[in-house]
């Protein structure tokens, strides 16, 4: 698992907890949670 930073046109980004694994060669990745609403500090705690 892994906190991921996405960007938004216009808006600010958005912070994913996700998980990834490969198949055939191939990253895949699937999103946990949206953690966008905590508070930086919480974030940076997990």
């Amino acid at each position: 698992m892994h906190i991921d930073t996405v960007p938004n046109r216009n808006s600010r980004p958005a912070i994913l907890l996700r998980e990834s694994w490969r198949e055939n060669n191939k990253v895949m990745k699937r999103t946990l949670a949206n953690i966008s609403d905590w508070p930086p500090e919480k974030v940076a705690a997990l």
